[in-house]
C-alpha cells in the first residue's frame, strides 16, 4: 500500500500556464440523456433483469495483467494527466447524492464530468481512493469509471463551495431548498425565484478527481437503481453472463479494496453495444461505478476511514474463513 501512496502523492512544483479569465467558446448544453438508455417504461424492468442476467463483470484488459502501470492513464484521446488545466462551466442542475464534496462541470466539447474537490482546510481522501481503485480495477479486466486526478480545474460559475450550495438547492427539504433560492437566487417577472451562477468569474481547484463514466448507458427500470452485490446471484453463465469464477473475482477484489460504499446506485448496469437498435442489449455490463470509499477500514456506522494505509492493513478479508467480507459505510459518499 505504501506503493499507492506513493504512486498518488502530487508535486507542486510545477509551472502553471496562464488560464483564460472568460469562459471560452464551446458547446456547454448538458446532454441529459448521454448516460441513459431510453426505454418505454412498461418494458424497463423485464428488459433489466433479462440484461442484468447475461452481463459481464469481466473482459480481457487492454494491456495484460502483468504490464499494467497504474501510474499510467490510459491512453485514450478524452483521459487528463495531472499536469493538464481543465476549464469547464459549472452544472448545479444535476443533482448529486452521497456526502463528499463533488460538482458537475461541462467541459467545452459538451462532456459533463464529476469533479471531486477537498473544502478549504479539509482533506478528501476519496480523491486518492477513487483514482486508486479504479486504476486497478480496469487494470484487472473489471469495469469502473475513468478517474483521473489533475493539478488545476477552473470552475465558471463556481462558488468556492459549491457542494455547500447544491446540497441546499436539491435539497429534500422545501424548506431548505426555499431558503436557498432567497438567499442566492433573483425573482423573474413572474414573481418566481431563480437561481443562475456568475459564469463570468470563476474559482480554480487544485489537485481534484475528474470522473469519466464507465463506457456505455444506464440500463435501469427507476432512476438511480444500479445493483447490489446480493443481486449479482442474478447472473447466469447458460445466458452469457460471466462465469462464477469472475463474479467471484468480482466480490473477492471488492472486498480486498474494502469498497464499503456499495449502495446500489453505486454499482451500475449498462449497455455497451456500440449502436443499441432498440430491442435486447448485446453486451451488458455490471460494475462499481464510486470506488471513492475503499482502501480504508470499511467498518460500519460513522467510524469508518477512507484511503488510511493502517486501517486498511487491519481489516479483514475474509469471513469465517471462506466467504469475502466488505463492511457496509453508513457515511460514504
Amino acid at each position: 500500500m505504501t506503493y499507492l501512496l506513493a504512486l498518488f502523492a502530487v508535486s507542486l512544483s510545477s509551472a502553471s500556464a496562464v488560464l483564460p479569465t472568460r469562459l471560452p467558446p464551446g458547446n456547454y448544453e448538458i446532454q441529459k440523456n448521454k448516460y441513459n438508455l431510453e426505454l418505454p417504461k412498461e418494458l424497463r424492468s423485464e428488459f433489466r433483469e433479462d440484461s442484468l442476467s447475461r452481463a459481464k463483470v469481466w473482459r480481457q484488459p487492454q494491456v495484460d495483467i502483468e504490464r499494467a502501470n497504474l501510474a499510467e492513464t490510459e491512453q485514450a484521446a478524452d483521459g487528463f494527466k495531472y499536469e493538464n488545466e481543465v476549464i469547464c462551466k459549472w452544472a448545479p442542475s444535476i443533482k448529486l447524492g452521497g456526502a463528499t464534496a463533488k460538482f458537475m462541470c461541462t467541459l467545452p466539447n459538451g462532456d459533463t464530468v464529476k469533479v471531486k474537490y477537498a473544502k478549504k482546510g479539509k482533506a478528501n481522501p476519496e480523491i486518492q481512493g477513487e483514482v486508486a481503485a479504479s486504476r486497478l480495477f480496469r487494470a484487472l479486466g473489471f469495469g469502473a469509471d475513468r478517474v483521473y486526478m489533475v493539478r488545476t480545474l477552473r470552475c465558471f460559475g463556481c462558488p468556492s463551495d459549491p457542494w455547500s450550495l447544491t446540497t441546499q438547492m436539491h435539497s429534500h427539504s422545501p424548506q431548505m431548498q426555499r431558503d436557498f433560492y432567497r438567499r442566492y437566487g433573483q425573482q423573474d417577472r413572474n414573481g418566481n425565484y431563480v437561481y443562475e451562477p456568475d459564469y463570468g468569474d470563476w474559482t480554480d481547484f487544485e489537485n481534484v478527481a475528474i470522473e469519466r463514466r464507465l463506457e456505455g448507458r444506464r440500463i435501469e427500470a427507476k432512476d438511480d437503481q444500479g445493483w447490489s452485490y446480493s443481486e449479482l446471484a442474478k447472473l447466469d453463465p447458460r445466458m452469457g453472463a460471466s462465469s462464477r469464477a469472475e463474479i467471484d473475482a468480482l466480490r473477492l477484489l471488492s472486498s480486498f479494496v474494502q469498497h464499503s460504499d456499495n449502495k446500489r446506485d453505486n454499482q451500475v448496469l449498462v449497455c455497451q453495444d456500440s449502436a443499441f437498435n432498440g430491442s435486447r442489449c448485446q453486451r451488458p455490463f455490471a460494475a462499481p461505478h464510486d470506488l471513492g470509499s475503499t482502501f480504508g477500514s470499511g467498518a460500519g456506522g460513522t467510524g469508518h476511514s477512507k484511503f488510511d494505509v493502517e486501517d486498511w492493513a487491519k481489516t479483514p478479508i475474509w469471513k469465517n474463513g471462506c466467504e469475502a467480507l466488505v463492511n457496509t459505510s453508513l457515511t460514504g459518499g
